[in-house]
């Protein structure tokens, strides 16, 4: 049996038998994290964060085009129903799984947004589905474990590590 693949933008994998026979062939299309994030309006840090989990195809520089996009599809499928409508905090909390301390450092961050500040907050129900959603992608939200990427608030230095 032999394996080839040759390094370029669009890969072929090709499983050939001993007999001539040809077994398997997968295409992939890599393209650079910032173009895939580009393709699909997931998020720079978000893709990457994919990446390392191991659930999309790729490196700190590319990834597999056609599995972003599947990914992008199937958060976009799940946010849609609820996209712009408003949830309180401790709703939000108890129907996702996730603590009122959670949903406010992304509040912070700039991952969920506020659409309703007083009397009580409520959050973009649709930006806690996509938690829910990476979180699920990466094997479910487990305590100490970022659902979204470390992003600094804009305008302001990041801090000494």
């Amino acid at each position: 049996m032999t394996i080839s693949t040759a390094r370029h933008s669009r890969a072929t994998l090709v499983i050939t038998s001993h007999e001539g026979h040809e077994m398997l062939v997968q295409a992939m299309v890599n393209i650079p994290v910032e173009q895939a994030a580009a393709a699909t309006g997931l998020h720079t840090e978000i893709v990457r964060q994919l990446i390392r989990a191991g659930v999309l195809p790729g490196s700190s520089e590319s990834c597999d085009l056609e599995r972003a996009q599947e990914i992008a599809a199937e958060i976009a499928a799940a946010c849609a129903p609820v996209e712009g409508r408003g949830v309180g905090v401790t709703d939000a909390a108890k129907q996702y799984g996730f603590s009122r301390d959670s949903i406010y450092k992304w509040i912070k961050d700039g991952w969920v947004r506020v659409v309703r500040q007083e009397p009580t907050v409520l959050v973009n129900e649709g930006d806690i589905v996509l938690a829910r959603e990476l979180a699920m992608m990466q094997g479910g939200h487990i305590e100490g474990r970022a659902v979204f990427p470390h992003k600094p608030i804009p305008g302001r230095p990041k801090k000494p590590r």
